[in-house]
């Protein structure tokens, strides 16, 4: 296991340094999963999808018994394939992903909120009905009640805002509100609130603006940031407003 300091080299913007100690990392212990992970959200947050797709692909692949491509994998492999414009094989690993032999937590409604969020934000890949009815399927699992388990059930009405807000925080103190779950909370009630909204495009990037300026907030202060390299959902914020700055759009 690697110390914390690839963190710092990452906030630092001192990407080739941080992802050389993953690297070796993962070359010293191939089997710890954290670190395995660890070095495909570097590679995401420094927007180089293609090494991140790479580098997820491998895992899935290779099948390790130490190692098991679990639900988060799957989800970081279509949000790098996502951010590509590879929108296809994105849904190919979301939808993989709803079952997969490993899953973390919270019934396995990672990958399902995900293939939500992309029929919210690319109507066209996908009926938002498809991933709806997963979703349904998930909330009725004991461990629903498990991160980001409540963000399923906020988002087919079975849970309150406010009873997904007392589960968005961390048992450490440091990792008090706002944190990574919050913020994944508040990209949730956007798309929800977009999917009904006379202009969902306008809705999106208005919020979407907000949400992803994150440098220097409180969401990725400290040990939190650790946790907000992981959410998918930030990337495919991120890929969707750069698509929209585009010349196709202006």
């Amino acid at each position: 296991m690697i110390d914390d300091g690839w963190i710092d080299e990452v906030r630092a913007e001192r990407i080739k340094e941080a992802i050389e100690h993953l690297r070796q990392a993962v070359r010293s212990d191939a089997h710890y999963p954290s670190n395995y992970r660890s070095l495909g959200a570097a590679y995401m947050w420094s927007g180089d999808y293609q090494s991140a797709l790479t580098h997820f692909e491998e895992q899935i692949r290779a099948k390790l018994h130490r190692n098991p491509p679990s639900d988060a994998v799957y989800g970081m492999a279509g949000a790098a394939a996502w951010c590509l414009g590879e929108e296809k094989a994105a849904l190919k690993y979301w939808r993989q992903g709803t079952s997969p032999g490993y899953a973390e937590a919270g019934a396995n409604s990672r990958t399902s909120l995900l293939l939500y969020a992309a029929s919210v934000l690319e109507p066209d890949t996908l009926p938002i009905e498809v991933p709806e009815k997963l979703l349904r399927e998930k909330a009725s699992h004991w461990r629903v009640k498990n991160w980001p388990g409540p963000v399923a059930q906020y988002v087919i009405d079975a849970a309150t805002e406010e009873e997904v807000e007392t589960k968005a925080v961390y048992r450490d103190c440091d990792l008090s509100f706002p944190n990574s779950k919050s913020w994944q909370f508040d990209f949730y009630k956007l798309l929800k609130a977009s999917a009904s909204a006379g202009n969902r495009r306008h809705t999106l990037q208005n919020g979407l603006l907000h949400l992803v300026n994150v440098k220097g907030s409180e969401y990725v202060a400290g040990k939190k940031f650790f946790y907000f390299l992981r959410l998918e959902e930030f990337y495919l914020a991120r890929a969707w407003l750069s698509k929209q700055s585009s010349p196709q759009w202006s």
